[in-house]
């Protein structure tokens, strides 16, 4: 996903003159040529990433649209009053554009591991946030969204899906029918949740985006008395958006994530993966475990 952000944002900084890219000293190589071509619209302003939300809102204001990345701890952890009162208070549209997901950065330690960004930018009313599953997800959503009055977030992944799937924001698609059990599955965990379908009759939805201040069609599509939502984050992190199921009697609403501690072993994405549950074996027994419940 990261080659296909510094592919489509090279053409956007073409085809639109209102695009600016300001960069926390992160993917720097990538946008070479486009520095190169666009010296004043293509800006690394280096590890300051509180003050480059704070330029990127002056930039927005002034009539640009700001795209803005770096590493998700230091651009959503460390800047999170800067995007809060900069961008969300005041209204101001701009995309904020991070890699290493939960833990890609296995290996660099809790520094920058950030499996806790969805959950602190839920906080910001109207911001619209994106988890793609795959490059070209990534790239569809950019382009639809990348020039809205909204502040955007995208979550971008090592992990990318075997298959992409094209829809708008706040969607969610069918993608297999089921009568065991429904599986929401969020962005990169599609895979995990169609690998279930060789053991169990689970229903599989599917969304790369969550829908904060609309109506979620989430209620109308499940077929089963029983809810598994798929997070690429910490667990129970979207348990706000489906609070209307959660609270009736006809769904049981339960989730499987990263868990709720810091990860202090160091190793592979697999190793943090089977430190936290993570893995296929873990995704099974959790489903037998519900269904035998």
């Amino acid at each position: 996903m990261r080659s296909s952000f510094s592919q489509v944002t090279a053409k956007l900084i073409e085809e639109d003159p209102r695009v600016i890219v300001l960069l926390g000293d992160i993917g720097v190589y990538s946008f070479n040529d486009p520095m190169t071509r666009f010296p004043d619209r293509v800006l690394n302003v280096g590890i300051l990433e509180q003050s480059m939300i704070g330029m990127a809102a002056g930039l927005a204001m002034e009539g640009f649209i700001p795209i803005i990345h770096s590493i998700a701890p230091f651009l959503i952890e460390r800047s999170l009053e800067q995007i809060k009162i900069d961008f969300g208070y005041q209204r101001l549209r701009g995309n904020l554009v991070s890699v290493g997901a939960s833990f890609d950065y296995s290996a660099l330690g809790a520094t920058h591991h950030a499996p806790g960004d969805v959950g602190i930018l839920l906080n910001i009313p109207g911001i619209q946030i994106f988890i793609p599953g795959t490059s070209k997800e990534f790239e569809a959503l950019f382009r639809n969204a990348y020039a809205n009055d909204k502040i955007n977030y995208f979550r971008l992944s090592e992990k990318e899906n075997s298959n992409s799937h094209i829809i708008l924001p706040g969607e969610i698609l069918e993608i297999s029918a089921g009568s065991d059990l429904t599986v929401l599955a969020i962005g990169p965990t599609l895979d995990a949740a169609l690998a279930l379908k060789q053991e169990f009759d689970v229903q599989i939805l599917y969304t790369n985006s969550l829908n904060i201040d609309g109506a979620s069609p989430l209620k109308s599509l499940i077929s089963t008395p029983k809810l598994l939502v798929l997070e690429p984050f910490y667990v129970g992190t979207t348990a706000p958006l489906v609070m209307d199921l959660s609270s009736s009697p006809e769904f049981e609403v339960h989730f499987h994530g990263v868990k709720r501690e810091f990860i202090r072993d160091y190793g592979s994405m697999e190793d943090i993966e089977e430190q936290l549950g993570l893995t296929q074996a873990d995704l099974h027994t959790k489903v037998s475990e519900l269904l035998n419940a």
